[in-house]
């Protein structure tokens, strides 16, 4: 990713100067060289209306739903 297109602020806020994007995900490399996503370093996000809400519990219900 080059970065937003045509937003410098949020370009500049997502990418850092060593061009690494930050997503918000917990993440470690194993021993094989692959990048292991671990969870999020926030479990809440804001709407559009401004609200935070935690996805967390549709998660744990849709895991649970479809993961037998």
């Amino acid at each position: 990713m080059r970065g937003y297109h045509r937003d410098k602020d949020a370009t500049e806020s997502a990418i850092d100067e060593e061009g690494w994007l930050h997503t918000g995900d917990l993440g470690r490399m194993d021993e094989e060289g692959y990048l292991r996503i671990r969870g999020r370093i926030k479990e809440q996000f804001k709407l559009s209306n401004g609200e935070f809400i935690s996805p967390v519990r549709l998660k744990q219900t849709l895991a649970n739903a479809f993961c037998r």
